[in-house]
């Protein structure tokens, strides 16, 4: 890595300590967070979203380094099960999906949460500090109910992505987390 950020913030007290952590960056697939936000809020006005059926073609993203393990089959599936992909496998056609079916509610998250619109989504516009939002909104479960707080944290614990932060962590330990990667050529 060229360039680093970190932000840690002790949830419960507030303290916190930062390296770069105003440096913007793109955030790549961290933004599946924003997604995953975006539908549980939709899922709080109509349950039934999650039940919605798209056709899903699997194949590789070429540009993904760190790849899914598991790909859900090509064939129709439910919005559900493209949440539970996006997130756990980081899987960028499930989020090219659920994109496309809201598109207008990612970009109020992002609003009702204060983060700063992009004009584009590969430039860099989003802090360190500005990015532990969605954390802390899932966390305190302000943003969505308390159960469907509970049920993002407990599906960002069973990412696959094995590098990073639980890398270095003893295996029975939870970690609700999320990574990305950004490619610049």
């Amino acid at each position: 890595a060229s360039s680093v950020s970190v932000y840690f913030r002790e949830l419960n007290s507030g303290k916190w300590t930062g390296i770069n952590e105003k440096e913007k960056f793109a955030p790549g697939s961290l933004l599946k967070v924003a997604v995953m936000l975006a539908y549980l809020r939709m899922v709080e006005d109509n349950p039934s979203v999650l039940n919605e059926v798209v056709f899903y073609t699997q194949k590789n993203d070429p540009g993904q380094f760190f790849k899914p393990k598991h790909l859900l089959s090509t064939g129709n599936q439910t919005v559900k099960d493209l949440l539970v992909s996006m997130v756990t496998e980081s899987d960028n056609q499930a989020v090219a999906l659920l994109d496309n079916l809201h598109p207008d509610k990612i970009l109020l998250i992002l609003a009702g949460l204060h983060i700063p619109i992009p004009e584009r989504f590969d430039d860099d516009f989003i802090t360190a500090k500005e990015y532990s939002i969605f954390f802390r909104a899932l966390y305190n479960g302000n943003y969505v109910s308390h159960n469907l707080s509970e049920q993002a944290l407990d599906l960002l614990s069973k990412t696959t992505f094995d590098q990073g932060i639980v890398s270095g962590l003893p295996k029975n330990t939870i970690v609700s987390h999320k990574f990305g990667e950004q490619t610049t050529y």
